[in-house]
């Protein structure tokens, strides 16, 4: 076994990640669950910007929630939005990019989706990023 620091080698091959608040919705454990009681808890909708600096690229994954209920079709809005008190980030993806990294919506290269029903329902992104 070795004593003392390690050295590491010198490398491009790793990417910066920055977690954003993307909205948080109701949950109850019977939900999840069959044998629990309903206990209700809140579940986080978190989004990542990942950066690589020796390309300049940037991916943000997930595009978060909206707590505004005409963003969604009417049979989301009834099933899913308004019995799960879904709620939007106080601050926008974007103006929390810019405020923490100073870099515009307009600047990220990709956006890639989780595979959630509701986010296919969201305004046209195309107009933010």
């Amino acid at each position: 076994m070795s004593t003392g620091n390690p050295t590491l080698p010198s490398t491009d091959a790793f990417v910066d990640l920055t977690l954003l608040n993307g909205g948080s919705m109701m949950g109850s454990k019977h939900l999840l669950h069959a044998e629990d009681a309903p206990n209700d808890f809140r579940l986080y909708n978190w989004a990542f910007l990942i950066q690589h600096p020796a390309s300049n690229r940037r991916v943000l994954w997930d595009v978060g929630m909206t707590s505004k209920e005409e963003d969604y079709p009417p049979i989301i809005t009834k099933k899913f939005i308004g019995p799960h008190h879904v709620a939007g980030p106080v601050e926008s993806l974007a103006d929390q990019i810019k405020r923490r990294h100073g870099i515009d919506a307009g600047e990220i290269d990709t956006v890639v989706m989780r595979q959630v029903g509701t986010k296919f329902s969201q305004p046209d992104l195309r107009d933010i990023y």
